[in-house]
């Protein structure tokens, strides 16, 4: 099959993941009142999710691809949002690529996808802090606490890449048949 339908497919199943998946868990990460509980459940989640695509195109640029259309849907409620979540998915493209140069090998792809909650945090923790007035989503916390809660969603991340690698044989093997 052509590599661009497979990759236009591939970023429509994400972005429908996407927009279903993370809607049940940010409802449900309103019923807690832990600062940053919204990025904690969603880190492995969304490393998850985006470790597919990447694992079946292996390309860089492909997850800013797949966040622009995730944006252009989700602009609809903030402009802000989708502006961190394209920034996310260019943050997180550039990153590996600058770490890896090429998604040739298991490894580089885990960490690349386990690396987008991280940057979905703290794009959106830039956006409601400095580019819309009055709003800080993480005014009452300190910048050590941050820095703890980045580390603790990297984790869950790599966690959710980690089980997305063990499901790919599964996944992939279902395809071909």
């Amino acid at each position: 099959m052509n590599q661009k339908i497979i990759a236009l497919t591939y970023s429509a199943i994400t972005v429908s993941i996407l927009f279903v998946g993370g809607f049940v868990l940010y409802s449900l990460s309103s019923a807690l009142a832990i600062p940053g509980n919204r990025f904690v459940l969603l880190a492995p989640f969304l490393s998850f999710v985006f470790y597919f695509p990447l694992a079946k195109i292996r390309k860089f640029g492909l997850l800013t691809k797949i966040n622009v259309v995730f944006a252009l849907v989700l602009s609809y409620i903030s402009i802000f949002m989708g502006l961190a979540i394209i920034s996310s998915g260019l943050l997180t493209d550039l990153t590996g690529f600058v770490l890896f140069k090429k998604l040739n090998k298991e490894y580089t792809i885990v960490i690349t996808s386990s690396i987008y909650p991280v940057y979905a945090t703290l794009t959106s923790f830039y956006v409601t802090t400095y580019l819309t007035a009055g709003s800080n989503m993480f005014g009452y916390i300190s910048y050590k606490v941050l820095i703890i809660l980045l580390f603790i969603i990297y984790f869950l991340g790599l966690l959710g890449s980690l089980a997305a690698y063990k499901l790919k044989s599964r996944v992939f093997s279902s395809q071909n048949k």
